[in-house]
């Protein structure tokens, strides 16, 4: 009878593991989800970041080039 009860409690203690492993893999595969979405957010901000800067540089010879034509009048 003894053995009986261990043979159950083994059994209910690797069906506890097989629980486990499976939602640590579904947990693995979250994570690496999430963490392709954020290289791809990475790259997007990269981008605009490179967007912005053209932007800005641009801005800057415009206005130097319009004071320089007022000068040279």
């Amino acid at each position: 009878m003894a053995e009986e009860g261990s043979r159950i409690a083994e059994d209910r203690i690797r069906e506890d593991v097989a629980e486990i492993k499976g939602e640590m893999r579904q947990m693995n595969q979250r994570i690496s989800n999430l963490e392709q979405g954020q290289r791809q957010l990475q790259g997007s901000m990269e981008q605009g970041n490179r967007w912005l800067i053209g932007l800005i540089l641009g801005a800057w010879v415009t206005l130097a080039l319009a004071i320089l034509g007022l000068y040279a009048r």
